[in-house]
């Protein structure tokens, strides 16, 4: 992938408007374009759950489902008004715990600012997705977030798996999961071709977040469960966690391109984007995030 260097916000405008005038008008209609921004274009293009921990190899996917019934266990009333687990996942990661969402948004400025708003030392990152994901719905993406309180040492048959899934949704949205929807929904996030495992699909629902509204967000819901052998074969006990560690994005796709910013631009280009309506107070639209901007403005 080839990745072109940013000076200021019209030189970023500019490049993204070329890209996308690479395709006729009819194209342009079909594609969908998803970016993201790295404050430190070495990252990698992964969840945080499959980060390492301080001081440790080993990633926070094996405590997950713990964690996360910790905080749901010792803070209840923060997610009362959360009608679904994907809702609450979106909450927890807001919060700093790490999680199998990776977010992305649909405005390429809100990528550029987050490229440019930390790590002042470190070259930022623009990542461009062009029509690379898989898209799923909205019952089949509360079914895929389900693999987040599922323990890691998965249980040996897929029909308890399945069984164990039927449970997480109905406690998280209080009403039943037929078994029609679960084998639907396996059908269509699990390729039945072994060697095309799907590791990570689009969202790009409702989500009730004032915040993911005024990102333009979307998000990457990552799973490592591998069940294209059982519906291959109908074996009930032919499927495994695919990888020990959730898949990374392919960021050298030739569906991707990528805008490095050089780290003694940022600070000139967050003050363009704050010009422009794009800054802290903007796309973290609450009380705390609003006067720690106005503290800190310049």
């Amino acid at each position: 992938m080839d990745r072109a260097e940013i000076c200021n916000v019209s030189d970023f405008i500019n490049k993204i408007e070329k890209q996308h005038n690479e395709c006729d008008a009819e194209t342009q209609k079909k594609i969908k374009f998803f970016y993201r921004g790295h404050s430190d274009s070495r990252w990698n293009l992964e969840p945080s759950v499959n980060r390492s921990r301080p001081n440790s190899k080993e990633s926070y996917l094996k405590t997950e489902e713990q964690e996360i019934n910790e905080v749901f266990k010792t803070y209840p009333n923060e997610f009362k008004n959360d009608f679904s687990l994907l809702e609450k996942l979106v909450k927890l990661q807001h919060f700093g715990l790490p999680t199998r969402l990776l977010d992305i948004t649909s405005n390429p400025l809100v990528a550029l600012y987050f490229a440019c708003s930390s790590n002042e030392e470190e070259n930022g990152e623009v990542i461009c997705f062009q029509n690379l994901f898989k898209e799923i719905k909205e019952k089949d993406a509360q079914i895929l977030a389900c693999c987040s309180l599922l323990p890691y040492k998965l249980p040996k048959k897929l029909s308890k798996l399945k069984s164990e899934i039927s449970s997480i949704y109905e406690e998280h949205h209080q009403h039943k999961l037929s078994k029609n929807n679960i084998e639907t929904a396996f059908k269509k996030i699990f390729r039945k071709d072994e060697n095309k495992f799907d590791k990570y699909f689009l969202y790009n629902g409702l989500i009730n977040n004032d915040r993911i509204r005024n990102q333009h967000g979307s998000f990457l819901v990552f799973t490592d469960i591998n069940i294209s052998n059982c519906i291959n074969s109908g074996k009930d006990n032919c499927f495994d966690r695919k990888h020990k560690e959730i898949s990374i994005v392919n960021r050298n796709s030739r569906y991707s391109h990528g805008y490095i910013i050089p780290h003694a631009k940022k600070q000139s280009i967050l003050i363009e984007l704050e010009r422009l309506g794009i800054h802290s107070g903007t796309l973290f639209p609450d009380l705390t995030s609003y006067c720690n901007y106005l503290k800190n403005k310049k």
